[in-house]
């Protein structure tokens, strides 16, 4: 009867640790999950207050955008912003631009739908007859939602940059303004171009010919190229030492200084 006591003591022991325990893991995401938001929106008002203070307050370029890690309190928050605005506006861009994007070249009635549709988050492109898995994991990295639909010449891509009707020369000497003396791009000593009425001009030493020219003037008389953004998202990881506590993807437009997107897990 003494043995059976005391397995039964230790399994009511036992019972209770694992409460306790079940209690302290609950209690702590709790905790987590009601200061994490706050953490986040910390973190969009820093990047915005370092975005308004940097060197070149009239471009957003890739060095403003460089990953950040910043201490608070017991946690830390590493940022990852990246330009909306480098990307191709899938409501505004015209058909010719929309057709030379990856996934969608060639495919003419899928053209047609998106240049129709009124998306305003990515996912609606499901909705859309022909759309595929595969098709929009080709365009999510290279398209937005957000912006009057010039693309941020400072920040752009070269797939970005093709869609637009530019060739290989072209993107690569916009590149190499772009990186500076040290050839590298999103570093310190990065070139950027702070006018679209100056884009051409900046490129002339370069050695850009005439045709380049003129694809350059059409993209800015049709209001597809630019020099700043106002939407930047962030990818924004909670970090409590080493371990990822949550993660959110925010995009905020920075002149009104309102979060338009929220995404956490």
């Amino acid at each position: 009867m003494a043995v059976g006591a005391i397995a039964v003591l230790s399994i009511l022991a036992l019972g209770a640790t694992s409460s306790v325990l079940q209690e302290l893991k609950l209690a702590k995401f709790v905790t987590e999950s009601d200061t994490s938001p706050y953490l986040a929106r910390s973190a969009v008002d820093v990047a915005k207050v370092l975005l308004s203070n940097d060197a070149t307050p009239q471009a957003v370029t890739l060095y403003d955008l460089r990953s950040r890690e910043i201490p608070l309190g017991d946690k830390g928050l590493l940022i990852v912003p990246q330009d909306e605005q480098s990307k191709i506006n899938l409501d505004l861009a015209p058909k010719e631009i929309l057709g030379r994007l990856e996934g969608l070249s060639g495919q003419t009635q899928l053209i047609d739908a998106v240049f129709g549709a009124n998306i305003v988050v990515q996912e609606e492109l499901f909705l859309l007859e022909g759309m595929t898995q595969e098709i929009y994991d080709q365009l999510k990295g290279l398209t937005t939602v957000f912006g009057l639909g010039l693309v941020n010449i400072n920040t752009a891509q070269p797939d970005v940059f093709g869609a637009q009707g530019m060739d290989t020369d072209l993107i690569k000497k916009i590149q190499e303004y772009r990186a500076g003396d040290d050839g590298i791009e999103g570093t310190e000593d990065d070139r950027y171009f702070s006018n679209p009425l100056e884009i051409i001009s900046q490129l002339i030493n370069l050695g850009i010919t005439p045709v380049q020219q003129q694809v350059i003037q059409n993209l800015l008389l049709t209001l597809q190229l630019g020099t700043t953004s106002d939407y930047v998202s962030f990818d924004i990881t909670v970090l409590q030492g080493k371990k990822k506590v949550r993660f959110f993807k925010i995009t905020a437009n920075l002149v009104k200084g309102t979060i338009v997107f929220w995404h956490e897990e």
